[in-house]
């Protein structure tokens, strides 16, 4: 997965001028979107919003099997199942 930090910082008055320019950099990394100085949102291309979500997913199923590492478990018959 690619780095988180910002690679550009635009003004948010700059994004409806540049919108097909700055969505093709945010293939380079996540794209600061500032208005008054103050970053109010990220842009960020489609496969790295993927990949979070992946990376998320799999944090979050470590977590469980984590949780879970004590239980014991039951033994069943197959046909039972």
């Amino acid at each position: 997965m690619p780095p988180l930090l910002p690679v550009e910082t635009i003004d948010i008055a700059q994004l409806a001028d540049k919108l097909e320019a700055i969505i093709q950099s945010s293939r380079f990394g996540p794209i600061a979107v500032q208005n008054h100085d103050q970053t109010v949102a990220y842009l960020i291309s489609a496969p790295l919003y993927e990949d979070l979500l992946n990376t998320l997913d799999d944090l979050e199923l470590a977590s469980v099997v984590h949780s879970r590492r004590e239980e014991v478990g039951l033994p069943h018959e197959i046909d039972d199942l």
